[in-house]
């Protein structure tokens, strides 16, 4: 009875409105990205606000990336910016980036230097080395970060210097990118200018990115979409924040695995009220 009444809800919707998706299986997100291409829906990813600028930066430049396992043997310098996997996923530091042995950090995290870039002072302090941001100059400071990497600067300010060593004398470099960036002035500018990091650093030494996502398929989804016909970075029906999201009359949300309530505006609940419209849980 639930399958029917929803069917006949999404067939009857003006607009149908998707949800979440990074927490299922990957047949189970092929199936969604053929509805969302079929419907012609707009599909909001629970990580939406960290992949989409991602892949629209990685579609323009190339980068590499690494497994974790072999991060964890491998990498001896690790760059956490905006992303404190303590909160987001524990098992990254305990399991592959921090709080582990590899061939090439053999006493665990002693071998490793580890930084992560914040505006403000938080745990990752007790085996972490902050680099210390704002708004305002974040981008400012990754492009410095590239400038004497690529230039091999000798003029290199204080707050850098520690990183800057660490990458000259690893064989190894990880850099993380996580949702902190999403909810700067801009994103996708930030982004770029991480990826364009990354690459410079792999002209010196080996270096992998990855996006710090706390959705255990996340890519996968993306993948998917890809898959289906639907560039993740420039589709008209891939959006980001759902907070961007603007209610309309005859819109069905279909939540998948996810609870977008939790996030949502509370104009963007009021106008969801106000419009009465369905709303279909797949949890």
């Amino acid at each position: 009875e639930g399958y029917e009444r929803a069917a006949a809800t999404i067939q009857q919707a003006k607009r149908v409105v998707l949800f979440g998706l990074c927490q299922t299986t990957f047949k189970a997100q092929e199936k969604a990205a053929a509805l969302v291409k079929r419907l012609n829906a707009q599909l909001f990813p629970s990580e939406g606000m960290l992949l989409s600028p991602f892949f629209k930066s990685i579609k323009s430049q190339r980068y590499s990336m690494a497994t974790l396992e072999e991060i964890r043997q491998l990498a001896t310098t690790i760059v956490f910016w905006g992303a404190n996997p303590l909160h987001s996923c524990p098992r990254l530091a305990a399991r592959y980036t921090v709080f582990v042995a590899g061939i090439n950090a053999p006493d665990r995290h002693i071998s490793r230097k580890v930084f992560y870039a914040d505006p403000y002072e938080n745990d990752m302090g007790a085996f972490a080395q902050r680099i210390p941001v704002e708004p305002e100059n974040e981008l400012e400071h990754l492009n410095t970060l590239i400038e004497i990497i690529e230039e091999g600067s000798y003029s290199i300010p204080k707050e850098l210097e520690g990183l800057v060593q660490a990458i000259e004398a690893s064989p190894f470099v990880a850099v993380f990118a996580g949702r902190g960036i999403a909810y700067s002035k801009t994103p996708q500018a930030l982004m770029d200018a991480i990826v364009r990091l990354s690459n410079t650093i792999s002209k010196r030494t080996a270096c992998a990115l990855l996006p710090v996502i706390s959705d255990f398929n996340a890519l996968g989804l993306y993948l998917a979409l890809s898959h289906k016909g639907i560039d993740p970075a420039d589709s008209p029906l891939i959006k980001g924040d759902l907070q961007s999201y603007q209610p309309e009359r005859g819109d069905t949300l279909v939540c998948i695995g996810s609870d977008p309530f939790w996030f949502f505006k509370e104009d963007q609940i009021a106008a969801i009220h106000a419009l009465d419209l369905p709303v279909i849980a797949i949890s």
